[in-house]
Order: structure tokens, then sequence, then C-alpha cells
């Protein structure tokens, strides 16, 4: 079965619960190395208490493109949307 998604917003509520930044992480190598025009350089989770934070350092290979991509998830937020950045 494939696998399909993020599952950051099911983990979100869950922040203190054992393996949440591997299990982040993990499944963030899993869609980047999907997606054959992107190299994953490097990666940082970090998880406080009510939210966490996944740092990515992107290569688009075809552009020889490389970027910083910062997602934040956070449980207090009502619209259900992470916030990024790129630079």
């Amino acid at each position: 079965m494939q696998l399909t998604g993020f599952i950051g917003w099911d983990l979100i509520f869950e922040l203190d619960g054992f393996d949440v930044k591997n299990l982040l992480e993990a499944d963030c190598r899993r869609i980047v190395s999907e997606d054959p025009r992107l190299e994953l350089l490097s990666i940082d989770v970090l998880v406080g208490s009510q939210l966490y934070q996944i740092n990515m350092t992107l290569k688009y290979v075809q552009l020889e493109l490389v970027q910083d991509l910062s997602i934040v998830f956070d449980a207090r937020s009502n619209d259900k949307m992470a916030t990024y950045s790129v630079s």
C-alpha cells in the first residue's frame, strides 16, 4: 500500500510521545525521495511543547538550485495550516 500525505497533523498532539522527532524526519525523507526533481541535502526537526519545526535544505536537481525550506506546525493554530518559508 502506497502512503500519501504527511503524518505531521497526526502527531501534533503527541509531541511528547516516543520517537516523534524520528517519525517526522523519516516521513519527510520518504516524501522528498519520491520526487525525482529533489535531493535532500539536510534536515533538522525541532520539537517543542505545542509545535514542531522542520528545516530542510533541498536541491532542485534540474535547476541546480539549492533552497532552505522551513515548515512550522503549531497545535494552537485554528486554521490547521502549517506556516512555511523558503529562502
